[in-house]
């Protein structure tokens, strides 16, 4: 695919399997999703592309225009880097809780305007919708779950473009406002059914509730992080880390359920066993983030 801007490297990110240094050789299959190939090294460059070109398309946004958003730790950077590519002046608000300095500088870099704002992502948001209204620039929501939701969708489809029709048993992502999980599951659960979906939620960056989630510590997510890096030398950050740890278990747990025949009723010839029918369960991981900024 010929790449005209960085903007256009977005996307069709790698799906590795795990080797049995990082689960055991009688788990099911494990395939990680890694988001951090983005050229703004998470799955925030989707969402922010996303909600420019929706509102291009609405005609709420000009060619060159202002953008006024409010965005947390890997959407700053997203925001900060897609505008600069567009084309579009940046006011871009921060949370003081959720960003780390460093962020600040690289938004900056990109040729943002930061603006910190005392609290949480929905302070900054505040602001934003407020320095909006004045100024008259375009309002993004790059951190919403409908946003997310449908950004995320093409995350489903290149999964099920890069496993053929091998299906999928188990989908698992931590549910941060809830439209990542619901974007990608939607679409892999639309062509398996039978999926299950497991919502992980990581202490300090959850901020939705979902009904049978699975809590993860911070001392949890990064061994499970430090586990990827060591085993399979590709550094992932602590969303992504607390995912695989979950994972990981699920990958267990179907393993232990042993394989599936994948087709039945033969006409008479040789055993199944000779056409290697039996299917090894398989479970994909989203990791949206990398490990580069957390060491």
């Amino acid at each position: 695919m010929e790449l005209r801007t960085l903007v256009d490297a977005i996307g069709r990110t790698p799906l590795l399997r795990v080797s049995a240094r990082s689960v055991p050789a009688t788990s099911a299959e494990v395939l990680l999703k890694l988001e951090k190939r983005n050229p703004g090294g998470s799955l925030r460059d989707r969402v922010v592309r996303f909600a420019l070109e929706e509102a291009a398309r609405e005609d709420r946004l000009a060619p060159g225009a202002k953008v006024v958003a409010a965005a947390g730790e890997d959407g700053s950077f997203s925001a900060a880097l897609i505008c600069a590519v567009k084309g579009h002046p940046l006011d871009l608000f921060l949370p003081s809780k959720a960003v780390r300095p460093e962020r600040h500088k690289a938004a900056a870099r990109l040729g943002a305007t930061v603006h910190v704002v005392e609290g949480s992502i929905d302070d900054a948001r505040a602001a934003a919708e407020d320095s909006a209204k004045t100024s008259g620039a375009t309002l993004l929501d790059v951190e919403s779950a409908p946003v997310a939701m449908r950004a995320c969708a093409e995350i489903g489809l290149e999964i099920l473009e890069a496993t053929g029709q091998t299906p999928v048993d188990a989908f698992v992502a931590v549910a941060r406002s809830g439209g990542t999980l619901e974007g990608v599951g939607g679409v892999l659960h639309a062509k398996f059914p039978q999926m299950a979906v497991h919502a992980v939620r990581l202490t300090g960056f959850t901020r939705v509730e979902v009904h049978g989630m699975v809590d993860v510590s911070r001392t949890e997510a990064f061994a499970a992080a430090k586990d990827i890096a060591r085993n399979e030398g590709v550094l992932i950050g602590p969303v992504s880390g607390a995912a695989f740890a979950v994972g990981r278990r699920v990958a267990e747990a179907l393993g232990a359920q042993g394989t599936e025949m994948v087709s039945r009723g033969f006409a008479p010839g040789p055993p199944p066993a000779a056409f290697g029918l039996g299917r090894r369960k398989r479970i994909v991981i989203l990791c949206p983030d990398g490990g580069e900024r957390h060491l």
